[in-house]
Formats: structure tokens, sequence, C-alpha cells
């Protein structure tokens, strides 16, 4: 069997002169390498045998070790614990299809959430893999290949040609080179479906055409060249404009290139539209300042009770959700005490929470009861669907001269109380959640509390925790 040709930065071919595509010639031609040798992802390239063809050094930083042990290696044999995740079942069918696919997966070696990008090339299959957590993870060098076999140009030129088909191919990025002008010299498919320019309308034209007016008119683009220029990178998020107009949130790197004598040729782009993180970032932001905004003022002083209260995210996604609590005097012997989860996650599950938290209140004051109190809000956001989804939830009235709890439990896990004697008792859910059925029922249970018990209210996962919920006070 032949073995593959490993693609290096060294075999691409240094100066061949520059198509005549209509564009301003670069001095030094489109050298694709340098394009994925400076993206923040990792990319892969493997042949239709699972040998590695290509990575860049984040591929090597992330797999952990260096290209020269992995070009050329079938990469199920370099990683065998990979075979039969989907991981494996998706680079299997992207490779048979031939048809792009993205999807996100764990890694658990990483501890890490990775978001992979599939690009069939005519040669094989190309990966970019993107650590989307907040944030992947040996042998002999890989054996001679034909190169030798074949003769130096002709290894040049197929080394060369299988980058440009690599960055010509692949969607999820815009890629194209300008010259030291700013002026666009290359485009590739994911400069096309991002900015909506064919090749033919866009090359030959300044860069700035994809900025904003506000940009444009206070010289940004020129900006960004001039630090490339002087830095050897320019990175920065921002709007940009496709050809209908539209703006899109990109994140953007800018790498100058020099030849071996230090003057400038050109400057690689590389361009990732993220709107749908930036707009997740903002509703999430927005989110969070809802939910502290929700945090209830503890009383200072509960007779007969001391309070405290914990919270932990299982996931960092969990961070901004529709779990909530609440304690209030409804008289100077009167507490609410409140426990509740929304369904969802997000600004939406932080709009339900507010909605869900006011109207416990406004039934507490006038009700004075729990279960009333729970029956009246569940009919109204029933009747009037005000609920995307439903809410499970704990509601208590706390005597304070008597210690006694009456509480209605809607869906929600149990509560615990444990004896100061050092036994646990699970309470009883008394009704359904809030928001499912017009006209449920709710009964009312009752607790009385003495010196030296506790009370726990917690909301879902908790349970997941421990063995089990009556070890979860033990």
């Amino acid at each position: 069997m032949q073995e593959p040709t490993p693609l290096t930065p060294a075999d691409v071919a240094p100066a061949p002169q520059a198509p005549d595509i209509g564009a301003p010639d670069l001095v030094t031609p489109f050298r694709p390498e340098a394009v994925l040798e400076g993206l923040p992802d990792g990319v892969q390239a493997f042949d239709r045998q699972w040998r590695y063809v290509y990575l860049n050094a984040q591929a090597e930083r992330t797999l952990g070790r260096p290209r020269r042990e992995l070009l050329g290696r079938v990469c199920w044999q370099e990683y065998p614990e990979a075979v039969g995740t989907p991981l494996h079942t998706h680079l299997l069918e992207a490779m048979e299809t031939g048809r792009p696919a993205a999807f996100e997966d764990f890694c658990p070696r990483q501890q890490a959430w990775i978001e992979v990008s599939l690009s069939p090339w005519p040669g094989g299959l190309a990966v970019l893999q993107r650590d989307v957590t907040a944030r992947k993870r040996a042998q002999p060098q890989a054996p001679a290949s034909g190169e030798e076999r074949r003769g130096p140009q002709e290894s040049l030129r197929a080394s060369e040609e299988r980058f440009r088909l690599l960055v010509e191919q692949v969607k999820d990025y815009a890629i194209f080179m300008l010259d030291p002008e700013g002026h666009i010299a290359t485009w590739n498919a994911g400069a096309e479906r991002f900015k909506g320019y064919r090749a033919e309308e866009i090359v030959g034209r300044h860069f700035s055409t994809f900025y904003t007016p506000e940009d444009v008119a206070r010289r940004h683009p020129w900006h960004e060249l001039e630090v490339a220029a002087r830095e050897g990178r320019y990175q920065e998020e921002g709007w940009r404009v496709r050809k209908d107009g539209s703006r899109f949130w990109a994140d953007v790197t800018i790498t100058a290139l020099r030849d071996p004598d230090g003057a400038l040729r050109g400057f690689a782009k590389v361009t990732r539209d993220v709107t749908e993180r930036q707009a997740s970032e903002r509703e999430r932001a927005i989110a969070q300042q809802l939910q502290e905004a929700l945090q209830p003022e503890v009383p200072g002083r509960v007779p007969g009770l001391t309070l405290g209260r914990y919270t932990r995210p299982a996931l960092d996604e969990a961070q901004v959700g529709g779990d909530f609590f609440d304690v209030f005097a409804l008289d100077k012997d009167l507490y609410a005490l409140v426990i509740g989860d929304v369904s969802g996650k997000g600004l939406a599950a932080a709009q339900q929470l507010a909605l869900i938290r006011n109207s416990l209140r406004t039934t507490l004051y006038l009700r004075r009861a729990p279960a009333p109190a729970v029956s009246a809000v569940n009919a109204i956001v029933t009747a009037h669907e005000l609920l995307a989804g439903f809410v499970t939830c704990w509601v208590g009235v706390y005597e304070a001269g008597t210690g006694r709890v009456a509480y209605c439990a809607c869906g929600h896990e149990p509560a615990l109380v444990r004896r100061a004697g050092g036994w646990v008792e699970a309470l009883e859910t008394t009704g359904p959640p809030l928001g499912l059925a017009e006209g449920a029922e709710y009964g009312e249970g009752a607790v009385t509390l003495s010196p030296g018990d506790a009370l726990l209210l917690y909301t879902d996962g908790l349970s997941e925790a421990g063995p089990s919920r009556r070890e979860l006070l033990g």
C-alpha cells in the first residue's frame, strides 16, 4: 500500500506565481498552511484510509502529541478509545457520504465539551475541533512517505494542492488573503457562506467592504492592518456586513505574512460567525441580572428559626435558570417559606420565575395559607396560559409561636426534617406541579418543628448527589 503524504508547513511551495484572477498581485502566494497554523481551533485532516495527513499547532496541543508522531498513522489505532463513540460514528458517516456535519460531544479525557465540524474533501476528511466549555486532549515518527519516489516538485505541488483544497472547502470559517493594502486576493466556501459574495464579485475589492459605515468612517479596517503589520497578528470581535446588508457578529483574526527577509507580503484573514454565541451571552447576562434582582431579602430574624441558604449549579450552563426561593413575613408571627423550580433555563425561565414568585407572594398575603394560595396561582396561570412549561414548588407557612409549618408540595422534591434525635422524615407531595392542569386540587400537610430539628428544602439535583434522600441529612 502506498504511504500517505504527510502535510507540513515545510511541504508547501514557497513562492509560485499567484493566479491571475483579476485581483491585485501578491508578491507571496496564498499560503493555506499559514492560515491553518494560526487558527485558534484544532484542525486535523485524514486521507480515506484514516491516516493523519495534517495537524495544525492547536491540534498538536489538543492531542498532546507532536505531529511527527501522528502523520501517516491511522487515527483509530492511535486513539482506540474513540472507536464506538459518537465522534467515531459521525466521522465514518461524513467520510462515507461526503456531506459536511457539525455536532457537540463530551470528551472525558479533557473533561470538556467540544464542537466538531466535519468538512469532506476529495482526498479525505478535515476535522475542526473547538472547545466550547469555557475551556481535548504514541509512537515512532511516521514512516517515510512516497515523497522521495515521486520527486520533490511533484510532492510540493501535491502538498500545496491538498492544503488549498482543505482551506477552500472549509465552510465554518471565512478564510482569504489580502495584499499589503487590504485588497482581497483569494476566497473560500466559508467566506461565500458568511458574507454572501461569490469569488468573482469580491476578489480585487478592499476588505473594508465588510465593515459597517461607522467603522469605515473611523478607518478601523486600516487600523487593523496597521496593528497586524506591527505586532504580527490582530484579533477582535465586532459587527460585519453581508452582501445583503445584514449584520453578523464576527470573531476576526488577521495574520501578517512576511517573506524570509521580513518584508510584508500580505495578510491572512480568518472570520467566524459567532452571532448565536454573542446573542446567547447577552441573554444569559440579562437573565442573570433578572435572577439576581429577584433574590429575596431574607428577614434578619425569624423567631424560633435559624435560616441558611446555599446554591451550587450542577453545570456551567445551569448558572441561570428557574430555581428560586423566598422567605417573607405575613405578619409578626407568621412567615412564608417558598422554594421552586421553573422548567427550562436561561432568560425565558428567569422571566417566568419572576411571574411565579410574585404571584405566590400576592396570593399568600391574601390567603395566608399554602393550599388556597397555590390553587389560586394555578388557576390563573392555566386559565390565561401564562406558563410555557410548569413549576414545581414547596410552599409553607410557619407559625413562630407553635413551630407548626403548614405546607403544600406541588410536584416538588419532598422536604426533609431531621429530628434532634437523628432520624429523618420525608414530607410527601400534596399536589401536581403548577401549570399542568386547570382545576387541579392541592392538599395541605403539616409538621411541627421542635428545638434542634432541621428542615431542608431543595430543588432537583441534590437528591442525585447521595445514595438516598434520607441520607442527605444523616
